[in-house]
């Protein structure tokens, strides 16, 4: 499985550069880096995505994201 969760965030990382405005990317990359355990990589996504996209909702939806859970404390309120 991890091995899945790392592949997926080469080419995810692979990608990013031609979706510069789409905090999707930012997202799932912060999931990804939490699921390898890289926490401090995680929230430097999640911080990235808050600063592209939305970060009210954003952080709602971070702080209901099973996959976030070990930001939980970090993401702060809404």
């Amino acid at each position: 499985m991890l091995d899945q969760t790392e592949d997926a965030c080469e080419t995810l990382l692979e990608v990013l550069d031609e979706f510069p405005d789409n905090p999707a990317f930012a997202y799932q990359l912060a999931c990804y880096f939490c699921q390898l355990e890289e926490f401090i990589e995680a929230k430097q996504w999640l911080e990235t995505a808050f600063s592209i996209g939305d970060p009210n909702e954003l952080k709602s939806l971070a702080l209901k994201d099973p996959e976030l859970k070990p930001l939980w404390d970090k993401i702060g309120p809404t």
